[in-house]
């Protein structure tokens, strides 16, 4: 893993390095995938049951079952000014911004630029930057990739490419798989420029396994669907 703002922000602030990436991949190793094996990663059965995550299932209705559909024009936290779907809670993150996680999910870290939140399923980055890139958030990705792909073991880009309708913010994602030891992991990370003094990144990390369950994609939609920047 890796912190996004700097590939967002000015390039003498680089902190989005092959470093963080693997950093986070022995933290999720020892600590996320052993919840995630212990849990299941799975969501709770019938209808309005809760997920091993604390999440209940009717709270993502209509969510996508398979991977995300990353695009849409909804507005910023539709649905969530009054409270948080059930089984979620809205969490401050950097920069002024807001999300509803899973309400069992707690803050690994937290600072200024970078916000982490872990639960069986996955891991969870918010990143903040007061200095987009004028090249913008696909450019970004884009110069970025290679280096990534050359530093992590097995990588396979499984998509970079602009998210069209996406509250009219000028976004990208950037979706990969890697492996990291005997685990075969999958990661996207949708990178955003709000105005000229707000750059973030949803950064969402987690085993195939999550993915290929569906859980990815219900926390996912639900992380793009409540995200609030500052102000909002």
């Amino acid at each position: 893993m890796y912190n996004a703002s700097a590939v967002l922000g000015r390039p003498r602030r680089r902190v989005l390095v092959v470093a963080v990436i693997v950093v986070a991949a022995v933290l999720l190793v020892t600590a996320v995938v052993a919840a995630f094996r212990h849990n299941g990663g799975k969501s709770g059965g019938g209808k309005g049951g809760a997920s091993q995550d604390g999440a209940s299932s009717s709270a993502t209705a209509g969510a996508p079952t398979g991977r995300p559909l990353v695009g849409g024009a909804t507005q910023p936290g539709a649905g969530t000014s009054q409270a948080s779907a059930l089984g979620y809670r809205r969490v401050a993150g950097p920069g002024g911004s807001s999300l509803e996680v899973p309400t069992t999910w707690s803050a690994s870290s937290q600072g200024a630029d970078k916000t982490t939140y872990t639960g069986p399923a996955g891991s969870l980055v918010v990143e903040f930057t007061p200095h987009p890139v004028k090249a913008g958030a696909l450019a970004a990705w884009q110069s970025e990739e290679p280096g990534v792909a050359a530093s992590l073991s097995d990588y396979h880009l499984v998509k970079l490419a602009r998210v069209v309708g996406w509250h009219g913010w000028d976004a990208a994602d950037w979706e990969w798989t890697f492996r990291s030891g005997l685990v075969e992991r999958h990661s996207l990370n949708r990178g955003f420029v709000v105005d000229p003094s707000h750059a973030y990144a949803i950064y969402w990390t987690a085993p195939e396994v999550s993915w290929q369950t569906g859980r990815s994609a219900e926390l996912l939609a639900r992380f793009f669907a409540s995200f609030q920047p500052a102000g909002g």
